[in-house]
């Protein structure tokens, strides 16, 4: 049996293969990142993009559990990624350290070639340019984010 073979039994042959040939953009590597980047993989999506601005600070990592002291000041994307390399199955991993509002470096075109974007966004405006940017391309969006202490995901 191989590591597809509980997803197929839960979803079926079909929506596995879907996952498989996905392509995702994830924004967001933080508290919420890091746990939605390791389900992901654990889905075995095809190709995962990851996209985020920040570095790793030390207030991160009581809630960040993909990074560690020797992380501080890394590309939170970047290191993400190489954290998950030990139990991925397959999944194409593809970090992006930047501005998601950066539109010289993130086109429409860039938005367009995904299947859906995942948010996992503390910033409020970030979260509704990527909102904006789902609506107007026809992307579908899952939004997750943070405000405080409160926490919220909604498909859009």
């Amino acid at each position: 049996m191989g590591y597809n073979s509980h997803l197929k039994k839960i979803f079926g042959e079909e929506r596995v293969n879907q996952l498989q040939s996905s392509k995702v953009l994830m924004v967001g590597a933080g508290g919420i990142g890091c746990e939605l980047l390791k389900d992901l993989i654990l889905m075995n999506y095809g190709e995962i993009h990851v996209l985020d601005l920040d570095t790793i600070d030390l207030s991160n990592l009581n809630r960040q559990f993909l990074f560690r002291q020797k992380d501080i000041k890394k590309p939170k994307s970047t290191t993400a990624i190489n954290a998950v390399q030990h139990f991925n199955h397959g999944s194409k991993l593809i970090a992006y350290n930047g501005n998601i509002m950066d539109t010289k470096n993130f086109p429409l075109s860039f938005f367009q070639q995904f299947n859906i974007i995942f948010n996992a966004l503390d910033n409020l405006e970030a979260r509704m340019y990527v909102n904006k940017i789902a609506l107007f391309t026809g992307v579908p969006l899952m939004e997750s984010g943070t405000t405080g202490l409160k926490g919220q995901i909604n498909p859009i």
